[in-house]
């Protein structure tokens, strides 16, 4: 009688009794190491291993789910047995249940996928050939080369994104990443060859495709790979003038910049504020050597201020390289100079006795220029062109002769143009009269005096004098009917006056003299509108 116990730790040996061999084993057999057949074909070479000292008697295989037995019967006499498994299906994932069982009915259950599978690998991006710039240097945004796509298959299994790298026929390095079909797949290169050692700049080939777990090669695309590391150079800067005056008067209303770089590159230029707060960005998105920008002078809020400015020019490569200049200096004058107080001493001159003289008073340095003009604003003299003035109070002396003779009878205008030293412009004009019916003594009149009076205020009222006279008759107040009024006394040695009434939309309502010579002592204007409904007046 032999109850095991006293040879439970001796496996595998044979014990010798009187009449019989005696074998005793209480674990099932180890799993093969198999646990999944990838095939194009309808067969597959497996091969089995015996790990118990052949006592593995025989494997049988089952298709899981089906219930279906499989034809498969092998007996392990050697260490590893070939036998070839041949299918009878279509392609397809097949799951099996390979059971595996020793001499004495102990057995492994173990789950094994076949795959049959002879159909390439499909991909829709990338379509055709790529060129791909790139940098490895770690101080880019295009560290890394990498290519994307989602591949996939007939069946729902194993796919590998490759990338083969070479410099001409020389090998360079091998990329790749594994996944499942409809899941994005990358293939990167950090620039390195197979023994980890950064590749210099230069021109590299690719190979890109996906293969499956069968094997099944889907079809490349040719990458052209620029590895570059070095920084865009800016070779040319050219800037139109340290200053510039945006105010429309055609000179240098637009600070202008030309570039000109090394290599193919998107520009940017920003312009900073004194308080070094970025306040313009312009931007030229396309790769390219030479830029042209232009400034208006508006920030990015639409804002124009006068100032001092910098500039600074940021080129990036096509591999993601930047460059980042120097901060130049710009000024910004956008106002126009000022002159006030200009004009000559009186309204009307008699040239046949002397000259004008023309007043102004500038507000900062200038560069003077007095014209005279006809009514058709043909320019007919030139009093002074270019003349530096600095701040203060300037006279300009013209005779008021023309080819030797006075300046015949008739309205002139007079034009000012004083320019900043950063070019803007600024135009101030007039009218003025030549009489040669004046008196010597006119040319030194110098006072107007204007009254006003109406039916409510008889009693004169001074308005101003040596000025355009508009008079607000407070809105309201007087309503200009036919029994009231007003009237208008000037009091003048000799002179030029128009007078007119103006509504308070602006509309004219009557005139009362225009240009009218008014000889010495003084003349009244008087007002008295005509039936009708009422109108009221806001100025003369």
């Amino acid at each position: 009688t032999l109850n095991g116990r006293d040879i439970y730790n001796q496996k595998y040996n044979y014990y010798h009794g009187l009449f019989r061999h005696v074998l005793y084993e209480e674990n099932s057999p180890a799993p093969q190491d198999l646990a999944e057949i990838y095939s194009q074909q309808p067969t597959a070479n497996l091969v089995l291993a015996s790990a118990k000292n052949n006592f593995e008697r025989y494997l049988l295989l089952y298709r899981r789910g089906a219930g279906e037995r499989y034809n498969f019967f092998a007996e392990l006499v050697s260490p590893n047995t070939e036998i070839t498994l041949s299918l009878n299906y279509g392609e397809g994932i097949y799951p099996w249940t390979l059971l595996t069982y020793d001499w004495l009915n102990n057995y492994t259950a173990q789950e094994i996928l076949y795959y049959y599978d002879h159909t390439p690998p499909e991909y829709a991006a990338p379509a055709a050939n790529l060129e791909i710039y790139f940098s490895p240097n770690g101080n880019t945004s295009q560290d890394l080369l990498e290519i994307e796509t989602t591949p996939s298959d007939n069946l729902y299994y194993t796919q590998t994104a490759l990338l083969d790298v070479f410099d001409g026929p020389t090998y360079i390095s091998s990329l790749k990443q594994t996944g499942l079909p409809f899941q994005k797949l990358s293939a990167r290169w950090n620039g390195r060859d197979a023994a980890g050692q950064l590749c210099a700049d230069g021109n590299y080939q690719g190979l890109f495709y996906i293969v499956d777990g069968c094997g099944n090669m889907s079809r490349t695309v040719s990458v052209n790979i620029f590895l570059d590391t070095q920084k865009p150079q800016l070779w040319e800067h050219n800037a139109d003038s340290e200053y510039f005056t945006p105010n429309n008067d055609g000179h240098l209303d637009t600070f202008g910049i030309t570039l000109n770089t090394s290599e193919p590159a998107q520009a940017v230029l920003n312009i900073y504020n004194e308080y070094k707060r970025k306040v313009k960005t312009l931007q030229n998105a396309e790769y390219q050597t030479d830029f042209v920008f232009s400034w208006d002078g508006l920030d990015n809020d639409g804002i124009i201020e006068n100032g001092n400015y910098k500039y600074e020019i940021v080129l990036t490569d096509r591999a993601g390289n930047v460059l980042v200049s120097e901060k130049y200096p710009v000024f910004l004058d956008y106002k126009s100079p000022l002159a006030v107080n200009v004009g000559p001493e009186q309204a009307a001159y008699n040239f046949n006795q002397a000259g004008v003289t023309f007043n102004f008073d500038a507000l900062e340095t200038l560069e003077a220029a007095l014209y005279i003009l006809n009514t058709s604003g043909e320019i007919i003299a030139t009093v002074n062109s270019g003349l530096q003035t600095p701040s203060g109070s300037h006279s300009l002396v013209w005779d008021g002769r023309l080819n030797d003779a006075p300046l015949p009878d008739g309205v002139y205008n007079y034009r000012l143009i004083v320019r900043s030293a950063y070019g803007n412009t600024n135009a101030i004009g007039g009218v003025f009269y030549a009489d040669s019916n004046l008196p010597p003594e006119a040319n030194s009149q110098t006072t107007v005096n204007v009254y006003v009076k109406t039916a409510n205020q008889p009693e004169p009222r001074y308005i101003s004098a040596n000025a355009e006279v508009k008079y607000a008759v407070n809105a309201g107040e007087y309503a200009l009917k036919p029994e009231s009024g007003f009237s208008i006394m000037a009091v003048k040695n000799i002179g030029y006056i128009t007078s007119r009434i103006l509504a308070e939309d602006g509309a004219e309502i009557a005139i009362l003299a225009q240009n009218e010579l008014i000889p010495a002592g003084s003349r009244e204007f008087c007002y008295r509108p005509a039936g009708g409904p009422s109108r009221r007046s806001s100025a003369v």
